[in-house]
C-alpha cells in the first residue's frame, strides 16, 4: 500500500473508478454502454472538479442506492430518463460493483469537510477494500501508471487536477 499512500486523494479516486471499469469490463458490462459511462463520466469528474465538494452532490444523485431506494426528484440534477435508465442498469448489476462504487464514493467524501490527515490511512483502507472486492472477483488490477505524479504532497492532499485522458497519453517518438 506504500504506492497508494503518496497519491493525491484525486488520483486514489482515480485510481478506484479504474478499478471500476475493469470490474465492468471483466464481468461482461460494457463500460461504453451509455448508463455505465454516464455514471463513469461522473466519477472522473472528481479529478478534475474545483470545489471538490460539489462532486459528493453530483454522485450521490446517481449511487445506487438513491436511484434503487427513492423515486424520482426534479431536484436530483438528472432528468427522468437518466434516472429510469439507471434503476433498469442497477438492477441487472452485482453487488460487487456497488461494493466498489461506494468504497470509491467513500474514499472521495472522506476529507470534505476536514483537513487531510498525513498520508489519509482512512482512504488508503477504502482503496485496500477496493482491491479486496477486485481480488476475489478474479479481477486484475489496473497499474498506477502516471497516477504516481499526483502527490498527497500538493495541494493539501487533494493533489493536482487532471482529466482521465491525461493519464492515457502517449509521448511522440
Amino acid at each position: 500500500m506504500k504506492n497508494i499512500e503518496s497519491l493525491s486523494i484525486r488520483a486514489r479516486v482515480a485510481y478506484g473508478t479504474l478499478c471500476l471499469e475493469k470490474a465492468l469490463n471483466n464481468h461482461h458490462h460494457d463500460d461504453k454502454n451509455e448508463a455505465w459511462q454516464f455514471v463513469l463520466d461522473k466519477f472522473w469528474l472528481f479529478t478534475n472538479i474545483e470545489y471538490v465538494d460539489e462532486w459528493l452532490y453530483i454522485i450521490s444523485k446517481i449511487m445506487p442506492d438513491s436511484i434503487l431506494d427513492d423515486d424520482f426528484n426534479e431536484e436530483s440534477g438528472i432528468t427522468l430518463e437518466e434516472h429510469k435508465r439507471l434503476k433498469k442498469l442497477y438492477k441487472s448489476t452485482p453487488q460487487f460493483i456497488f461494493d466498489i462504487m461506494e468504497g470509491i464514493f467513500n474514499c472521495g467524501r472522506r476529507h470534505l469537510y476536514s483537513a487531510v490527515t498525513p498520508h489519509s490511512p482512512e482512504t488508503v483502507e477504502f482503496i485496500k477494500s477496493i482491491k479486496k472486492i477486485m481480488s476475489s472477483n478474479k479481477i486484475e488490477m489496473p497499474k498506477l501508471g502516471d497516477l504516481k505524479k499526483y502527490s498527497i504532497n500538493e495541494h493539501q492532499g487533494w493533489g493536482t487536477t487532471f482529466e482521465r485522458k491525461d493519464l492515457f497519453k502517449i509521448e511522440a517518438k
